[in-house]
């Protein structure tokens, strides 16, 4: 192992104690490969995550010798990362390709579940679209907010062009036509 800290040492050592992770060439993390799925452990300030990945990705993953935590700057989640030709990359740009302009999701937004069968290559919109509810969500339901005894519905999307932008408006319209009429001043009411 190469320029790993003592105390990052220590830890993984107790792991390897612990779960009978072992160490394997070319990389500093140790590892406990259960069939198709591969338990990667990695420190983030003195603790010790499980990361999955598919067995068959592991050699992908040795390319990057040491994967730590590291707190994404929204300060909500926490992302799996390592040094690759001399740049920061997260482990699942390692694992998968996507075209530019893509973000990578995680399908279970679990971020130490880097399983192929849980990753995508999204564009930003539909990625969002996948997050989990806001703290100050007051419905329990995704972009429904609760406010004095109503309901107010929310979504943002890009569109590529107008025309599927009108689409989408007139289908909402619709919708909203059907289940409610609209007061003096044009604005929706439940019927």
């Amino acid at each position: 192992m190469r320029n790993v800290r003592k105390t990052t040492k220590r830890l993984y050592d107790k792991v390897c104690k612990e779960t009978g992770a072992c160490y394997v060439d070319g990389l500093n993390n140790p590892i406990n490969v259960n069939g198709d799925v591969t338990t990667i452990y990695c420190v983030y300030k003195k603790n010790v995550y499980p990361v999955l990945i598919d067995t068959i990705s592991l050699n992908k993953v040795k390319r990057v010798n040491t994967w730590v935590g590291n707190l994404q700057s929204d300060k909500t989640r926490m992302v799996v990362v390592g040094n690759y030709k001399g740049k920061r990359v997260a482990m699942p740009d390692i694992l998968i390709k996507k075209p530019a302009g893509y973000h990578i999701d995680h399908i279970n937004r679990n971020t130490f579940d880097n399983r192929l069968r849980n990753l995508r290559a999204v564009k930003p919109g539909v990625n969002m679209l996948n997050k989990g509810d806001y703290t100050t969500n007051t419905s329990g339901t995704r972009n429904v907010m609760a406010k004095d005894g109503s309901y107010r519905v929310a979504f943002m999307r890009k569109f590529e062009s107008l025309q599927l932008a009108i689409e989408c408006q007139q289908a909402v319209k619709a919708v909203l036509d059907e289940y409610s009429v609209m007061d003096a001043e044009g604005r929706h009411i439940t019927a």
